[in-house]
């Protein structure tokens, strides 16, 4: 569809069904609640949906670069498979218990739980930013992405391009793994275990602090802990 004017989908529902289907236009775009059940259903504009985002098969949606997907809802989610974000903005309470892709920068001032799903950011020099609360199941850092958020990692933070934290908290909440090489400031452990698999680099340029759980280096060897603060750092 094309809209140059101002779309406001009140409390239903739009279902794009055919196939190639896009979302368009310079006006703005305002759903309630939005299902992808066609294939390669487009969007060139920022769209705003204040419901619930799914896709049932065989549902995919992609968003062209520089638009913006913003869930202003509360208690809302996006389900189903299939979605590959440009940038991905939450300003409501979302849950999020699949796998999605954001190519552009991750905006949180609201709330997001991607428990039992994984956030996978492909794109170079993004970000992830917002003072709202951040829960990863899994965060798959592809891409080159920095970040001054505090978020918590419940399953596994997988980075084979570069994760850069200049402030903020990464709290590992669960039995988490580390893959990769992660420059992080804070790191917390509140969950069961934290496994640095082989080749691992946790990067703590801040504090570490265990409040449960322990740090397991001799599962898989070799790993490193950095500790590469410019300052004093207190090593437990």
């Amino acid at each position: 569809g094309v809209n140059n004017g101002t779309f406001n989908g009140s409390t239903g529902t739009v279902r794009m069904t055919g196939g190639g289907a896009s979302i368009s236009g310079s006006g703005t775009h305002n759903f309630s609640n939005l299902t992808i059940a066609a294939t390669n259903v487009t969007a060139a504009s920022s769209i705003t949906v204040a419901g619930n985002l799914a896709s049932v098969a065989p549902g995919t949606f992609t968003q062209a670069t520089g638009g913006t997907l913003t869930m202003s809802g509360a208690s809302k989610s996006i389900t189903g498979t299939g979605f590959i974000f440009d940038n991905l903005a939450i300003a409501g309470s979302i849950s999020v218990p699949v796998d999605v892709a954001v190519a552009g920068n991750l905006v949180v001032n609201g709330s997001i739980n991607g428990a039992g799903g994984a956030v996978t950011m492909t794109g170079t020099t993004k970000t992830i930013s917002g003072a709202g609360t951040i829960t990863f199941g899994t965060l798959v850092a592809d891409g080159n992405i920095t970040t001054t958020s505090s978020f918590s990692i419940s399953n596994s933070l997988d980075v084979s391009g570069n994760l850069t934290a200049t402030a903020g908290t990464v709290t590992f909440s669960g039995s988490s793994f580390l893959n990769g090489n992660a420059n992080l400031y804070n790191v917390t452990l509140s969950g069961t275990s934290l496994q640095l698999s082989s080749n691992a680099v946790l990067g703590i340029a801040g504090s570490y602090t265990v409040s449960s759980g322990s740090l397991n280096v001799t599962a898989s060897v070799p790993n490193t802990v950095n500790f590469n603060g410019t300052g004093a750092q207190t090593i437990p």
